[in-house]
């Protein structure tokens, strides 16, 4: 939640209506996924695309958040490739079920530039 708070403050000294939007996402949080992303938007539109990746990262578990991203219609790949990345950000990437990682490509490659990426990020910002 503190980093869609964020993400809304600094939104909020450029784009007000878009730092609206991505608030209004705690306000719907209990609403059906269906409503509640029929009332975000799921279009390119980056002021719905990002609102709605934020509402299936808060309302879900990671696993359960990409298939809601993947299903909500629209623009799903922006959507969950978002919703993945603040999965990934705030979970590291344990969470990932086997069965998927099992079917990708290169995994051995992905997963060397992940530790490298992780690597040189830990030396840029020490003790993230």
């Amino acid at each position: 939640m503190k980093v869609l708070e964020m993400a809304a403050t600094f939104s909020d000294r450029v784009d007000r209506e878009f730092a609206r939007r991505l608030m209004v996402v705690k306000e719907i949080l209990d609403l059906d996924p269906l409503e509640a992303l029929g009332e975000i938007g799921t279009s390119p539109m980056v002021v719905e695309t990002v609102p709605a990746a934020f509402y299936c990262h808060l309302k879900f578990e990671p696993e359960e958040a990409l298939v809601a991203a993947a299903s909500s219609g629209g623009d799903t790949d922006s959507i969950a490739s978002m919703t993945g990345a603040l999965a990934g950000a705030s979970c590291g990437s344990d969470w990932i079920p086997e069965r998927w990682l099992a079917y990708l490509e290169e995994r051995v490659r992905i997963e060397q530039v992940a530790t490298d990426l992780a690597s040189v990020g830990s030396r840029i910002c020490p003790g993230i």
